[in-house]
């Protein structure tokens, strides 16, 4: 099998965006309707409004999502996040094993993965699809595959487990829904009955794939006792107008400096389905900034709208070699990569 070179790829909700139509409609089986069709697919920002807001009368224009979302987060409403990550988790549950846990036929995620075997990963998305996949290739582990240490349960099992060091990192910018963080514990109760609570110098985090069954078995959620946080909107930095808040969350500010130490090694940053969108510049700034300050930086950006976003940010990053490959991530991988190298 030819492989790929070390690359480090930023992803953003694009890189989703041909799952549900690989899989197609997908069959399921009810005790109160029988058999059953249906489709999803992971959610872009046009989908915000309908999954965030469905009963908004009027609907919530696209325009305004973000506000309205900072509004729901400041006024403690947590139903909006709580649906789009439900709709995540559902994205997560069906489509991913279709695609990179037990294909059924050749897809382009599958080969994705397999062609990039010691390749890491950066990503804007809440969702567990790439840590999903690698971790099915046995390629990354919740204790140490997000870049900052997280504590884990194996809960039960048969036969040891083997759980080894991560090949590859999967590092979430915004968070994800799947890693919570907690700042205190409580100890067994002394000779009086009484639990003292211990108070951490810094968060601790802990892995919760309760929400996606047996997927990532044999681990299981880590309750941290009485300190167990299910709060999703406290997991990500939600997609509000103002981010600033949930990017000095100390899970987001630990894998960003491991994304920056990763950048200044490779020099070079492969951007798929990322908009770089002008008000999330706060998010992705210094990420740039890491790469413009290397030896011989460079950029490949995956979109169908890369060759308007380098044109924007090619002026500010002028140090950076920038690439723009005008397709979506399947028909970039149909391409044979273009602009990499080529397999080794």
């Amino acid at each position: 099998m030819s492989t790929r070179p070390s690359t480090f790829f930023l992803l953003g909700a694009g890189f989703g965006v041909d799952a549900g139509a690989l899989v197609g409609p997908i069959e399921a089986e009810s005790i109160y309707i029988g058999k059953y069709r249906f489709t999803c697919a992971y959610p872009l920002v046009r989908d915000l409004p309908r999954i965030c807001f469905p009963d908004a009368t009027p609907a919530v224009p696209v325009a305004e999502v973000e506000k309205r979302l900072g509004e729901a987060v400041q006024a403690g409403d947590n139903g909006p996040i709580d649906r789009l990550c439900h709709e995540l988790a559902k994205a997560d549950y069906y489509l991913a094993p279709a695609l990179v846990g037990w294909p059924k036929r050749p897809n382009p995620y599958a080969r994705f993965f397999s062609d990039f075997p010691s390749s890491s990963f950066a990503t804007y998305n809440y969702d567990a699809f790439v840590e999903f996949a690698l971790f099915r290739a046995g390629r990354w582990f919740p204790h140490d595959g997000y870049g900052v240490k997280v504590a884990v349960d194996l809960g039960f099992t048969a036969q040891p487990y083997e759980m080894r060091d991560s090949g590859s990192l999967v590092l979430h910018l915004h968070g994800t829904y799947l890693v919570y963080s907690y700042d205190h514990t409580f100890g067994a109760p002394d000779r009086n009955g009484v639990q003292w609570m211990e108070i951490f110098d810094t968060s601790r985090f802990a892995f919760d794939p309760h929400s996606l069954g047996n997927r990532f078995y044999p681990f299981q959620r880590v309750m941290a006792g009485l300190a167990y946080r299910h709060e999703l909107p406290d997991r990500i930095v939600a997609p509000i107008p103002d981010k600033a808040a949930g990017l000095k969350a100390e899970f987001v500010r630990g894998v960003a400096r491991k994304a920056k130490d990763l950048i200044a090694d490779h020099g070079q940053v492969v951007a798929i389905g990322y908009a770089f969108a002008g008000h999330d510049e706060a998010s992705y700034s210094e990420i740039l900034e890491t790469l413009n300050a290397t030896s011989r930086p460079r950029a490949v950006i995956v979109s169908p709208e890369a060759s308007a976003i380098v044109a924007r940010l090619q002026s500010r990053y002028s140090k950076v070699d920038w690439v723009a490959v005008d397709l979506g991530f399947a028909a970039w991988v149909e391409a044979d990569y273009f602009g990499l190298p080529s397999s080794v």
